[in-house]
């Protein structure tokens, strides 16, 4: 294994918010974000020749989730509306947009900012992979992109951290780089990012700290903080699905 003395992505996204001043990478700079998607297709694509478990391989596997999703996050939550409409809309649109039988690939797992290094000139290199199972092309994607949009300064600043026009670009530029010249099947995608959505806002609602007094009110403070951003992120999606 070899050392890599560069930021992660996450360290250099965190440098190009409007609360620092000196930028790791120019925050225009898309190459970062491009090279990050180029990566996980390579990944996706490459044939290792193992016998990999196929997960979520069908549609109606993954449509069947919205409901369950809804359902344990209105019981914790509460905003019965808000899941409800996350669950129908999400519902319909993955059963016009995604097929029956979903694109497989190798699944890396944990594909987020904190496993990219980059470099001065935008190339990255990615490590922590866990290829135990093929997955559906989207959910390391959606995960990807829900990782960056929910980064922690992002939702403890109520969204003054980034302008959501600089996380649309990295957004692009990360689908661009995956898909190439092939048109980027954004409902598809965005289907996927209410899913794993969802996923993280169930895992944070499922866990209790069992430490008493400022410990337990600090995590509460903080589940708060993050349900904001999260319905936000929610209502953005929704409003693109629609």
């Amino acid at each position: 294994m070899d050392h890599v003395s560069e930021p992660t992505l996450h360290r250099v996204l965190v440098s190009q918010s409007r609360l620092r001043l000196r930028p790791l990478l120019p925050s225009a700079d898309p190459r970062p974000w491009a090279n990050a998607g180029s990566w996980l297709r390579i990944f996706h694509d490459a044939d290792p020749a193992l016998a990999l478990t196929e997960r979520a391989a069908s549609r109606d596997g993954v449509v069947g989730m919205y409901a369950a999703y809804a359902e344990f996050l209105t019981q914790t939550v509460g905003d019965r509306s808000l899941f409800a409409e996350l669950a129908d809309v999400a519902s319909e649109q993955g059963a016009a947009n995604l097929p029956p039988r979903l694109p497989l690939g190798i699944g890396h797992g944990d594909y987020t900012m904190r496993n990219l290094f980059v470099s001065p000139t935008g190339q990255v290199t990615a490590f922590d992979p866990m290829p135990l199972w093929r997955v559906p092309l989207y959910e390391d994607l959606a995960r990807f992109v829900i990782g960056f949009r929910a980064v922690t300064m992002q939702a403890f600043t109520r969204g003054a951290a980034f302008r959501r026009e600089h996380l649309d670009r990295c957004e692009t530029a990360f689908m661009r780089g995956y898909f190439g010249n092939e048109p980027v099947p954004l409902e598809a995608a965005r289907v996927y990012q209410v899913l794993l959505l969802l996923d993280k806002w169930g895992a944070m609602a499922s866990k209790e700290t069992r430490q008493g007094g400022g410990r337990r009110r600090m995590r509460a403070a903080r589940v708060q903080i993050f349900n904001h951003h999260y319905r936000s992120e929610a209502r953005r999606l929704l409003a693109l699905l629609a």
